[in-house]
C-alpha cells in the first residue's frame, strides 16, 4: 500500500498543473465553445487550424481523464484521516458543486458541479471495505455501463438535444454576460450526465491504483529511469494496439478506454519528465497544482470573457490566443508560488477547506 509522503504528493501536484494546462489548451482551442457556424473565423490561417486542431488531438480527453484519476487518488489520501467521515466528504463535494454553480455563470462547460456529484457517489460506494482486486473489478462494470443501451438515462433527462446555444446567438459580451443562468446550468448537465458513469470508473480506478501503490511507487525515488523507460514503452505498446483497434477496425465503444490508456501513458511521460527538471521548476509546478481549484475556475471565468470581449471583435489569429494562454498560465504559476510563501492554502481552496470544517464542526456540536 503506498505512503503518504511529502515526494509523492508534490508529483500529484505536478501532474494536476499538467492536467490543468491541457485541459486550459483544450478549451482555448474550443474558443470556450464559441468555435461553431455562428462565428466567422475565415480569417485564421492554415497554421492557425493546424495549432488548434494538434492541440485537441494531443490533449482532448487525456488531461480531463488524469484529473478523474487525480480524483480518485485524493479520495484515497483524504479518507485516511481519521477525522474525516463519508459525511463530511460528501459535504464537501457539495461545497465543490456550490463552485461548480458559480463557473457556470460564466462557462457552461465547467465539470465541477459534475464532480461533485460523482464525489458523493464516490463517497457513498463501499470502496473502502472493498479488496483492491475488487476495485479495479468495479471500475470496469462502472465504465462498461455506458455500452448498455437500456440505460439511456440522459434523453430521459434531457430530452432535447439542442445545448450550447449560448454560443450560437447573440455573439457579444453583453449578450454573453445577459445569457439565461438556467439554460447555462441545463446546458452543463447535458454535455456532463452521458460522463457520469465513465467519471465515476475513473475516480474508482485512481483509488485503486493509489491504494495499491502503484501511484506512490512511481512517484518515489526509489524507481529507477530504466523501470520507468520500461513502464513507458509497454504503455505505448498498449496505446498504440488500442488505437489501432478504435481506427483501423472502427471498435468505436473502445475510444474512452484508448483515452484512459494514453492519459496513463501520459502521466508516466510527465512524471519521467519532472524527474529531470530542475527543483526550481518543479516545485513551481507543484504550486500551481497545489492551488487547483482557483487555478481552474480563474481558467473558465477569465477565459471566456478574453475570448468574447478581445479575441473575437479584435479578430485574433489562433496562434496569438494560444500565445495568450500561455503567459497566462505562466502568470497563475508566478502567483501560485508567491501565494504560497504567504499562505498554506489557494484562495478558493482555503474557504473550501474553511467551510468544510466550520460546517462538519456545526453538526458535530448539534
Amino acid at each position: 500500500m503506498g505512503t503518504y509522503t511529502t515526494e509523492r504528493i508534490i508529483y500529484i501536484d505536478t501532474l494536476r498543473a499538467f492536467a490543468l494546462m491541457g485541459i486550459l489548451f483544450v478549451h482555448v482551442a474550443q474558443l470556450y465553445n464559441f468555435y461553431n457556424p455562428a462565428v466567422d473565423l475565415g480569417y485564421y490561417s492554415s497554421l492557425d487550424e493546424h495549432l488548434r486542431r494538434g492541440l485537441l488531438a494531443v490533449f482532448e480527453d487525456r488531461c480531463r481523464t488524469i484529473f478523474c484519476i487525480l480524483f480518485g487518488s485524493s479520495f484515497y489520501l483524504i479518507m485516511r484521516k481519521q477525522s474525516y467521515t463519508t459525511l463530511k466528504f460528501c459535504w464537501r463535494c457539495v461545497l465543490l458543486m456550490g463552485f461548480g454553480l458559480i463557473n457556470i455563470e460564466f462557462y457552461n462547460s465547467d465539470f465541477m458541479l459534475c464532480y461533485g456529484m460523482v464525489g458523493i457517489a464516490l463517497a457513498l460506494l463501499p470502496i473502502r471495505r472493498m479488496k483492491t482486486w475488487m476495485l479495479f473489478l468495479l471500475a470496469g462494470v462502472l465504465y462498461g455501463v455506458q455500452f448498455v443501451d437500456a440505460l439511456d438515462y440522459t434523453a430521459l433527462v434531457f430530452p432535447e438535444a439542442n445545448y450550447l446555444t449560448r454560443h450560437t446567438g447573440d455573439i457579444s459580451l453583453a449578450g454573453y454576460l445577459g445569457y439565461p443562468y438556467w439554460k447555462s446550468l441545463t446546458e452543463n448537465l447535458r454535455m456532463f450526465v452521458p460522463d457520469l458513469f465513465t467519471t465515476l470508473s475513473f475516480f474508482v480506478f485512481g483509488y485503486a491504483l493509489w491504494r495499491s501503490g502503484v501511484i506512490g511507487g512511481i512517484g518515489s525515488q526509489a524507481v529507477s529511469k530504466q523501470q520507468l523507460v520500461v513502464s513507458l514503452l509497454l504503455s505505448g505498446v498498449v496505446c498504440l494496439a488500442l488505437r489501432v483497434v478504435v481506427g483501423v477496425v472502427g471498435v468505436g465503444a473502445l475510444k474512452p478506454l484508448s483515452t484512459l490508456s494514453e492519459a496513463l501513458l501520459y502521466s508516466l511521460l510527465f512524471i519521467f519528465i519532472c524527474k529531470h527538471l530542475p527543483k526550481r521548476v518543479a516545485g513551481a509546478l507543484a504550486s500551481y497544482g497545489r492551488l487547483g481549484l482557483t487555478n481552474y475556475s480563474v481558467q473558465n471565468i477569465c477565459g471566456p470573457l478574453a475570448v468574447i470581449a478581445i479575441a473575437l471583435p479584435l479578430k485574433l489569429p489562433f496562434y496569438a490566443v494560444f500565445c495568450g494562454a500561455v503567459v497566462f498560465y505562466i502568470l497563475q504559476t508566478v502567483f501560485a508560488v508567491v501565494w504560497l510563501r504567504r499562505h498554506k492554502y489557494g484562495p478558493w481552496e482555503w474557504l473550501w477547506r474553511w467551510l468544510t470544517e466550520r460546517c462538519s464542526s456545526a453538526s458535530s456540536r448539534s
